[in-house]
């Protein structure tokens, strides 16, 4: 690991919280206070000064009376103080510290008996102090870095008095910016970094933009993917790979990998690595070209109903409706699960009258037999291939999996694979390229979600789903187990899951998103009506993974006016403005992926000049597939981010007394709240409260339900208006890492939620004038959730920003055209002209038509 990567990590705090505050983000911080004009434009005043916070104040008593607020840059705590500035009488002292996360610590400092130093919820304290004479008082407090911070002093007045120069600013203040505090329960970015262990990779130490290809499906020379960060493909390219990497050594390598589903039977040659692992036949244990049956995923079987030969071609079954014609079926003797004398067929027809099977293939990769009356047939489960593929057999990953003769289940006879060939290339050879590695693909963390066949993991021939009677993800916590073996394995390597929704947080890198930020990837016309959804789940898999370095990544694949996906012409290229921005919000990895109709989608975005007094300063680099030296010496131009993303939005549309939920602070009771196969109740425990007094506690299933609606939290009933956009806005935790379903009426939207406090944002259009209730569904995983400070507005507060050294990202995330004011000067890129929009102007401010970003260049 290297020095900036230590740098970025552990003292990420300091660059967020005192760079930005003292550089730039005091000249952008009049923004969050902007009003709005009509529906649509978010106005900004003037830009201020620059702060210095950091270091204590000389001479506060000769100041007088006053209150001074500095910062320890050291270790990233606050301290205020009060003083009596020799007065005679006593002066008391009013006020309150508000975070959007929980305090991490608040220590007093000379205070006597009558002072008040109260931490009334995990995120607020409250000091009511008196002093006189040459006294004072004080406390030092730490909040998680880069988390909101709102100071406010209403007695004797709300001067702040900041910094070793004593700079009078009025509060409320927001310690990120020194400029007026927002709204605490719209600052839901996630500032916390829970890495304990760096790879040797520097992944998380590169400038911005971070692009990568997403996985390779068309071969371009290795000049060309020599200007990506990183390349991700199978075995069949490592050799590929290294001519990129003879040209750019920086440029990393992903081996491509599914967990899910065999995808090698196009091999030639069928021990061969291809796609994934080998399978060549059958055996008593999964080892070198032998797969054993019972580590393939099956759905409910049905029994012979009577014996059959090696050669029979019609077999009888107790339940035919159970087969499809066109797929594989598993034969094994013995009772379920046991998969003695397993052979694989494919069924041709299926009589359902008869009750037969018509089989073709007999003893695929196995050996034909006869089997007695009673054994067992099986549908193989298959993977996203549907019909056109049912060779894509899925294996069962599950904690339910039979051991082989091994004594393995699949999970950790793939996990060993794994360990010892992801660097060898498809013949199984030591290849001259570096593979960081391993990216997978498709690796559902609830099977319930696979495309085809709803499974039995357990093998009893009762569907289950991957799901216990109790309620245990058996195949979730198989996958969860296969990621930690593999870590175990292979300590030092990447290792990336495939879905949005994979886990795997103490054992991953991070996430492969494929699709972003929408799921109808075949269409020219995205849909983004699950946006908040995706950008909690983005922002989970960049800040709750436990191994670095977070390496997450986005895959955009819709089409635009540059690049087409699979003969769908685009119109317009903002699909590609509004994923890349919305990518820019963290600290992720972008791809357009690369596919037949489009071999290298490079984008002015990804290289611009930005060397001082350059003449081509803030022109975009055009990529040269003959020569990318240009390319490579100008990637990475924004530089580093100067603070966390936050929203921008008007303070008086979204002010507390304008919320539609008259008892979302649950303060005094639970009023307009119930539950549906879980007890509701309010919760006053300091760690389980994070505003006022009180939150709401909703228990675990009282009898398991596998729907996410067969358990829920009830609120209001409120009265919204067709065609309007509202904002839900509310603060929860749970007791484990989890999904949740945010619904307000028969809107929803799936949220991954941390297991501490966090801030969330939905934001909806009401399809119908009429009463919709709020809802909290928290079915499928059953653990105990709370839920605070839940509040809904008539208007929409997803537009975005983030400051970079070089860069500034603007993100609408809205259904409507917003016009930005920027509070500065800045540039739009000056384009290769694959777009109008980069004209290189300068500008005071931005319009952004509905779901669309811009990046801009910092003069």
């Amino acid at each position: 690991m290297g020095t900036r990567q230590t740098t970025l990590t552990a003292n990420a705090n300091s660059r967020y919280s005192t760079q930005y505050s003292r550089l730039f983000h005091a000249m952008n911080s009049l923004m969050l206070t902007g009003a709005v004009v009509g529906s649509n434009v978010a106005f900004v005043g003037t830009a201020g000064a620059a702060l210095d916070t950091c270091g204590k104040p000389s001479g506060t008593v000769a100041t007088g009376a006053a209150t001074f607020l500095w910062q320890n840059c050291a270790n990233g705590s606050w301290n205020l103080s009060v003083s009596g500035g020799r007065s005679a009488t006593t002066v008391t002292y009013i006020g309150t510290v508000t975070g959007a996360q929980a305090a991490e610590s608040v220590v007093g400092s000379s205070l006597e008996a009558s002072d008040q130093l109260i931490t009334s919820g995990p995120s607020t304290i409250q000091f009511t102090f008196h002093v006189k004479g040459t006294a004072d008082d004080a406390f030092n407090f730490k909040f998680p870095s880069g988390a909101p911070v709102c100071v406010n002093v209403t007695e004797p007045n709300s001067v702040l008095l900041v910094g070793p120069t004593k700079t009078p600013v009025n509060s409320p203040v927001d310690l990120r910016t020194m400029g007026p505090c927002t709204l605490a329960y719209l600052e839901d970015a996630d500032t916390t970094d829970s890495v304990d262990t760096d790879v040797d990779s520097d992944l998380g130490e590169r400038p911005f933009p971070r692009i990568t290809t997403g996985p390779v499906r068309v071969v371009g020379t290795a000049e060309q993917f020599s200007k990506y960060d990183v390349v991700e493909f199978k075995s069949s390219r490592f050799s590929w790979l290294a001519q990129i990497q003879a040209i750019n050594p920086n440029t990393m390598g992903l081996r491509i990998h599914s967990p899910f589903g065999y995808q090698g039977f196009a091999d030639v040659n069928p021990c061969g690595f291809g796609s994934g692992m080998p399978f060549g036949g059958t055996g008593p244990a999964t080892t070198g070209c032998d797969v054993y049956a019972g580590h393939w995923l099956y759905a409910p079987g049905s029994a012979l109903q009577s014996a059959i030969s090696a050669t029979a071609t019609s077999v009888q079954v107790a339940n035919p409706s159970r087969f499809t014609a066109g797929r594989y079926v598993v034969i094994y003797d013995g009772k379920p699960g046991t998969f003695l004398n397993a052979e694989h067929a494919r069924v041709t027809a299926v009589n359902t009258t008869a009750r037969t099977l018509t089989l073709s293939n007999r003893g695929l990769k196995s050996t034909a037999r006869s089997h007695p009356a009673n054994a067992i047939v099986a549908e193989h489960v298959i993977g996203n291939g549907d019909f056109a593929e049912p060779e894509i057999w899925v294996y069962n990953l599950s904690t339910a999996c039979p051991l082989d003769a091994n004594g393995r289940r699949m999970n950790q006879a793939m996990a060993e694979w794994l360990a010892t060939n992801y660097d060898k290339d498809q013949r199984g050879e030591a290849t001259p390229a570096k593979v960081a590695g391993v990216m997978f693909d498709t690796d559902f963390h609830f099977i319930m979600d696979a495309w085809n066949k709803k499974p039995d993991v357990d093998n009893d021939l009762v569907l289950d789903e991957g799901i216990s009677p109790a309620g245990e993800n058996l195949w979730g916590q198989g996958l969860d187990d296969f990621y930690t073996m593999l870590r175990e394995r292979l300590p030092n390597a990447l290792i990336v899951g495939g879905m949005t929704e994979s886990r795997g947080f103490t054992s991953l890198n991070g996430n492969d998103m494929e699709g972003w930020p929408q799921r109808n990837i075949s269409s020219a016309a995205p849909d983004y009506w699950e946006i908040d959804g995706r950008l909690t789940q983005y922002q989970m898999l960049m800040h709750k993974g436990q191994v670095g370095p977070r390496y997450s990544q986005t895959v955009n694949r819709v089409s635009t006016l540059r690049y087409t996906y699979f003969n769908t012409p685009g119109t317009s290229n903002a699909p590609f403005r509004f994923s890349l921005g919305l990518t820019l919000l963290d600290d992720g990895y972008y791809a357009q992926e690369n596919n037949i109709g489009v071999g290298d989608p490079w984008w002015d975005e990804y290289a611009v000049d930005v060397v001082p007094d350059s003449p081509t300063f803030g022109h975009a680099i055009a990529s040269n597939p003959a020569n990318e030296a240009l390319i490579r010496q100008h990637k990475g131009w924004m530089g580093f981010p100067l603070g966390p993303r936050y929203r921008i939005y008007d303070p008086i549309i979204f002010a507390p007394e304008r919320s539609l939920v008259t008892n979302g602070g649950f303060d005094a009771d639970l009023t307009g709240w119930g539950g549906l196969n879980v007890s509701v109740t309010m919760a006053t425990e300091p760690q389980n409260r994070l505003d006022g007094a009180g939150a709401l506690h909703i228990s675990p299933h009282q009898i398991h339900a596998k729907a996410q609606n067969g358990a829920v939290a009830t609120g209001p009933t409120l009265s919204l208006q067709r065609d309007m956009e509202y904002t839900l806005a509310f603060a929860v935790k749970s007791s484990a890492i989890r999904t949740i379903q945010v619904a307000v009426g028969e809107l929803s939207e799936q949220m991954t939620i941390p297991a501490h406090w966090s801030r969330q944002v939905f934001t909806f259009v009401a399809p119908r004038t009429g009463n919709f209730q709020v809802k909290f569904n928290v079915g499928r995983e059953s653990t105990d959730v709370w839920v605070d400070s839940v509040y809904l507005f008539a208007g929409n507060a997803d537009v975005f920003r983030r400051d970079f050294d070089n860069a500034v990202v603007v993100v609408n995330a809205t259904p409507t055209t917003r016009t930005v004011a920027l509070g500065t000067t800045l540039q739009r890129i000056r384009g290769t002209g694959q777009d109008p929009i980069n004209d290189g102007a300068a500008v005071t401010q931005v319009t952004l038509p509905p779901y669309d970003g811009i990046v801009l260049v910092r003069p």
